[in-house]
């Protein structure tokens, strides 16, 4: 009887620790995979814009057009990156090209074009979706040029 009962007892215990651990495990896995899923619905929410050739840099100032290809996620952020560092900026960094307001977020297929005044010259901008307040994956990026003669990015 002693062994019969000893094996019921191991089933038993065996039932409740699958019982238990997937009652842990199945949710967090569960909420993991959605999270982690969110981003891939904006794969191609936004690109740079070189319709106007201002993706170009005078002195300090960085130019940068951007375009909305998708719906509009909650915001953006650009990573200026030059040899041995970076800088996070939002859109509440840059001023608009046009008449150097407050930058403001583009519209479904239109393209805005930004301007950054860094205290340093940047070679490179990436472009990153925040999506319920995680930054996704990067989208696009550019190599600065230095802007033409008649575009100085000053615009008063």
């Amino acid at each position: 009887l002693s062994p019969v009962v000893a094996t019921v007892l191991l089933i038993l215990l065996t039932i409740a620790a699958i019982t238990l651990i997937s009652s842990i495990i199945v949710p967090f896995v569960q909420t993991n995979l959605e999270e982690s899923t969110e981003c891939l619905a904006h794969v191609n929410y936004v690109e740079f814009d070189n319709t106007f050739s201002l993706n170009c840099y005078s002195g300090n100032r960085h130019g940068l057009s951007v375009k909305v290809l998708e719906e509009e996620v909650e915001r953006v952020e650009f990573v200026f990156k030059k040899e041995g560092e970076s800088k996070r900026v939002g859109l509440s960094d840059l001023t608009m090209y046009s008449d150097g307001s407050a930058a403001i977020t583009p519209g479904k297929g239109e393209v805005r074009t930004y301007v950054y005044d860094a205290a340093i010259r940047y070679s490179k901008v990436e472009v990153y979706p925040v999506i319920e307040g995680e930054v996704c994956t990067r989208l696009d990026s550019i190599e600065y040029v230095i802007c033409d003669v008649d575009e100085d990015l000053i615009h008063e």
